[in-house]
């Protein structure tokens, strides 16, 4: 069977209550000003219970989605308006874009016969677009399977998204569906206070002229390792030393990946260690001092690097994976902040983009959702089955999330086609890891209805 999606409607989601005159204009903040001028994308799958199968129950499912994005909206309300330039929001109260759409085969068969490439279709066709003057700042896509589970589709704009902001949203309007209105939060818009934003900001700053550097499409294979649970502690055993203490479930396994990647990048490439950076974002929020509240909008992400000159062991990595991230620090982040703080921010953007850019140096991207608590996301008919990577196409790039039971990690791994062959033979990554388990099967089974 061919998947087909029809839409069945577009419509706008207007906030439920207007937003104050002197609040039609958002500034974003100068950490802001260096994120992606795409859109940050996630895409939640849930299963249909024994409520979902008539029409009439998918329409009340739909309207209920509706009128708790529209009550979201008035809180989050730069969300409910429109890009005006790099720096600022329109909050005109036009509101997101919301598109229904109708797939003629069941969830079960999707899954299980999984084509990763595929999930783009479930996503708003701007997923991987700019995010130009006038477009929206967010948009849905909601996709319902023939057997009443959804795949829902969310964009927001990345200047003011990051993982952390995207949480908050979609845990504040999950619980405002479920009518749990003591659990959903007002965002806290301090950022641009203290990071003010400037018209300085040179436009080839920003994170989306590194991904050119950093990212390739092209000849790549995208691979999905999963680490149970319960190998987690053996995992942090072998990683543990005098100096590397208590290392996290993160940190671990983008250790073990990053060991397996420079290894089969010198088989594959060089016949020698050659030198390897690995970056990876750091929120801001939980660096300040104090820190900020992690419902704080806004991209406050900043890259730290790990440079490997050759062979290490796995404690040596997560040992320096973990020094990395100590320096993004409220030291660093204070120097930022007032006049001098945009000579600082490009001074060190600079110096990273001249690593990424050193000749005879490999790279490699990760980033980590972990611990951001999207599996709680419950709209009131269950947790998410699954929550995919939307972004296999790039090359060299790790992406970890937790599972559906929050003790393991699904990792999506992009390499180079002859460079993932080898890392996919790693015997001591393959004693850790299960390869592209159906996504049916991920962590303990869960409750599904026959005809799912």
């Amino acid at each position: 069977m061919t998947m087909e999606i029809e839409i069945i409607s577009k419509e706008s989601i207007k906030p439920a209550s207007p937003t104050p005159h002197h609040l039609k204009t958002h500034k974003i903040s100068l950490v802001d000003q260096f994120g992606p001028s795409g859109y940050a994308p996630i895409l939640l799958f849930y299963s249909a219970n024994h409520h979902t199968f008539q029409a009439n129950s998918i329409s009340k499912r739909s309207l209920i989605l509706k009128q708790s994005l529209s009550e979201t909206l008035a809180r989050y309300y730069p969300a409910a308006g429109k890009v005006r330039d790099s720096l600022s929001i329109d909050c005109d109260d036009e509101g997101a874009l919301y598109i229904e759409t109708r797939i003629n085969c069941s969830l079960k068969y999707y899954l299980g016969q999984l084509d990763v490439l595929s999930l783009d279709k479930l996503a708003p066709d701007e997923s991987f677009k700019l995010a130009t003057p006038g477009t929206r700042v967010v948009i849905v896509k909601e996709n319902v399977f023939a057997c009443g589970g959804i795949a829902l589709g969310f964009i927001m704009w990345h200047s003011i998204c990051d993982a952390a902001t995207l949480s908050s949203f979609l845990k504040t309007w999950s619980a405002l569906a479920r009518r749990s209105s003591d659990q959903a939060v007002f965002p806290n818009f301090i950022a641009s206070s203290l990071f003010p934003p400037n018209e300085s900001f040179p436009q080839d700053a920003n994170s989306s002229s590194l991904a050119s550097i950093l990212f390739t499409v092209g000849n790549s294979a995208a691979r999905r390792f999963l680490f149970d649970g319960s190998v987690m502690v053996n995992l942090k055993a072998k990683a543990t030393s005098a100096g590397m203490q208590n290392p996290t479930r993160a940190e671990v396994v983008s250790a073990l990946i990053f060991k397996s990647f420079m290894a089969a990048a010198m088989k594959v490439k060089h016949q020698v260690h050659r030198p390897t950076l690995m970056n990876f974002p750091v929120n801001l929020r939980r660096r300040m001092t104090p820190p900020l509240p992690e419902n704080c909008l806004g991209n406050l992400l900043f890259f730290a690097t790990v440079l490997s000159e050759g062979e290490e062991e796995l404690d040596s990595l997560v040992r320096k994976i973990r020094e990395a991230r100590s320096k993004i620090n409220g030291d660093l982040l204070k120097s930022f902040q007032g006049e001098g703080g945009l000579t600082k921010f490009l001074e060190i953007i600079t110096e990273l983009r001249e690593s990424l850019s050193a000749s005879g140096t490999e790279h490699i991207g990760l980033n980590s959702w972990c611990n951001f608590g999207f599996y709680d996301v419950d709209y009131g008919w269950g947790k998410p089955l699954w929550i995919p990577f939307m972004g296999s196409m790039f090359k060299n790039y790790i992406f970890l999330m937790d599972t559906r039971h929050g003790n393991g990690i699904e990792a999506w791994v992009s390499l180079d086609k002859e460079v993932m062959a080898v890392v996919e033979q790693d015997q001591e990554l393959l004693s850790f890891a299960s390869i592209d388990p159906t996504p049916l099967d991920l962590g303990k089974p869960i409750s599904l209805v026959s005809n799912l």
